[in-house]
């Protein structure tokens, strides 16, 4: 009888599981599908919010103690973020605002305008709080999914990423040959008529795409190029990779091409396979055969795309019409609202109605600035000093996670190849957020937190495991 019960029990964890594991899948798959673009009015917002809030739901009604403790710094990270935004759509007394910097416009306006000195939140444009408050859920719910999820789980989500990743690089591919016109673009507002993919930012494609090439290393490193059943999957993957370098070339983004440079130099620390030869003296050294001809691949073909006239990166290096200039011109304005706002910030969410209050003269155009192409730096324009804490916890958690993962032994547990994977994710995605905000889209908010997940694994060394790799 005892045994029954245990085989039942099992039986519905296994379910249980499975179910998590494809409801993560699905969840993640609508997220690139209609994820891709920062922009609050964007259509698919109102399916993603909905959506979001069942699935989020049933998440945490599955969530156990253990679930958070193995993952202790990204809920408490996760938390300390929501509640930091939640503070700044919770109505104070009046009395509260003449002594929060930056607050004096309102202040004026309610005097002059003898509107109703009422209880409001002290962010700026509460609308635009809220607006960020709710696009926290996507990330929250991919990490209570993820959390429940055991390792081996966990680590097959990368698959997910690269059928996304090959279907962009399709998807790419059509938009470089097609018209600007043309109805695959999903986006009616993006960034000029370059590809794009799945997404209405070319920078936040480039990026994605950057991704890929150490994720296509793991890949192809966890194959056996022996088994017939893997031989097709290798080629295929190294087909797609081979367009990745060109596609970004074509898509002109700077980002991107620095993205995917040091996603090029991860790849001999993702690799596994390695081939050994035996030196005059007898000594074993080995060499990363992926490394090599990969690189040689890369080149070729980035030559190739420059001498066809396609690499529009490498055009706007040299001449891009002053858009550089003019992005990285709005960051002293930005700074110095740093100061205006002082300790609390502005409000989460803010930037763009708040940057309209103190935009300079010869800055002005016909369009909006949505983002300070800065995160770091509108985070801690909107979110003050707490933002700035925040953000320095999590770049002293980086550190701790890249060395550990990346002082063992790559060859010790699939632990550690996804763990530095994670890393590595984690970082060309930060530094592409010094001069874009890639991490305001839903579709690549889920990608951070799965390589979140899997920079957090490996806590243990192999000796003090009751299991293998």
């Amino acid at each position: 009888m005892i045994n029954l019960l245990t085989s039942r029990k099992h039986h519905f964890h296994l379910n249980q599981l499975l179910l998590t594991y494809w409801l993560l899948v699905g969840f993640i798959s609508l997220m690139f599908i209609v994820g891709g673009s920062s922009r609050s009015d964007t259509q698919s917002f109102s399916v993603i919010r909905p959506v979001t809030t069942i699935v989020l739901a049933y998440g945490i009604w599955n969530l156990k103690q253990e679930h958070a403790a193995r993952y202790r710094f990204l809920f408490a990270f996760a938390l300390a973020v929501l509640f930091l935004t939640l503070i700044y759509v919770i109505p104070l007394p009046w009395t509260v605002w003449p002594n929060v910097r930056g607050r004096n416009l309102s202040a004026e306006i309610a005097g002059a305008t003898g509107i109703a000195q009422v209880w409001q939140p002290i962010s700026m444009a509460p609308t635009a709080t809220w607006n960020a408050l709710s696009a926290l859920l996507v990330p929250i719910t991919v990490l209570i999914f993820s959390s429940q999820l055991d390792r081996e789980s966990s680590f097959r989500i990368i698959g997910v990423f690269l059928i996304f990743g090959l279907a962009n690089i399709i998807l790419g591919v059509l938009q470089a040959i097609g018209s600007s016109e043309s109805p695959i673009y999903f986006y009616r507002i993006r960034a000029g008529n370059f590809p794009s993919g799945f997404f209405a930012n070319r920078n936040h494609y480039a990026v994605f795409l950057s991704c890929m090439i150490p994720m296509l290393a793991v890949y192809l490193s966890s194959l056996k190029s022996s088994s017939h059943d893997n031989r097709w999957k290798i080629w295929i993957a190294c087909a797609f990779g081979a367009l990745v370098i060109p596609l970004i070339l074509v898509t002109g983004s700077r980002a991107g091409l620095l993205t995917a440079a040091l996603g090029i130099l991860a790849t001999p620390f993702l690799y596994r396979k390695q081939l050994h030869y035996w030196t005059g003296n007898g000594k074993k050294r080995r060499f990363n055969f992926f490394y090599i001809t990969g690189s040689l691949g890369i080149a070729a073909l980035a030559y190739i795309t420059i001498l066809a006239s396609r690499a529009e990166t490498f055009d706007r290096l040299f001449d891009d019409n002053g858009s550089a200039a003019a992005r990285f011109s709005i960051w002293q304005p930005v700074r110095d609202m740093v100061e205006t706002y002082g300790a609390l910030g502005s409000g989460a969410g803010t930037f763009a109605p708040v940057y309209q209050i103190s935009e300079p003269l010869d800055l002005l155009t016909f369009q909006y600035v949505p983002h300070a192409h800065n995160d770091l730096l509108e985070v801690a324009l909107t979110t003050g000093w707490l933002g700035i804490i925040l953000m320095g916890g999590f770049a002293i958690a980086f550190s701790i996670a890249a060395w550990r993962h990346f002082r063992a032994d790559i060859y010790e547990t699939r632990d550690t190849v996804f763990g530095r994977l994670g890393v590595v994710i984690l970082g060309l995605l930060v530094v592409a957020s010094i001069v874009d905000y890639p991490l305001r889209v839903p579709s690549l908010e889920s990608f951070f937190v799965v390589a979140g997940i899997w920079a957090a694994s490996n806590r243990e060394p192999r000796s003090k495991r009751a299991g293998g790799a």
